[in-house]
């Protein structure tokens, strides 16, 4: 389903808004400031257990890679954040993501 209008939420409404829905958030750092209010707008919807975003998934000490991939077990959705700026540092392209992509 694609987002459309002035509506960055339609698709919670769509589906009800349900709490018990999974969204995992990949950005790539330097996009935070774009990413966050995004992020923060769903955890105040859905709640922050049910959105993976790494500011707070992802805890001091803990492994990244492993976090993620617990995150990623099974979200109902994947917001994919692709920029200008991730796509200048190399981090997707048309093979994927790279192994030195920063992704949070």
């Amino acid at each position: 389903m694609a987002l459309a209008g002035s509506d960055p939420y339609l698709w919670i409404k769509h589906c009800g808004g349900s709490n018990r829905m999974k969204v995992f958030l990949s950005h790539q750092h330097g996009d935070k400031p774009v990413v966050e209010p995004i992020a923060i707008a769903l955890k105040d919807k859905l709640g922050e257990a049910n959105v993976f975003y790494d500011s707070w998934s992802i805890k001091p000490g803990e492994g990244i890679i492993d976090r993620m991939n617990e995150g990623m077990t099974a979200p109902d959705f994947v917001f994919f954040f692709v920029s200008e700026n991730s796509l200048a540092r190399g981090c997707y392209g048309l093979g994927g993501v790279s192994d030195s992509s920063g992704i949070g």
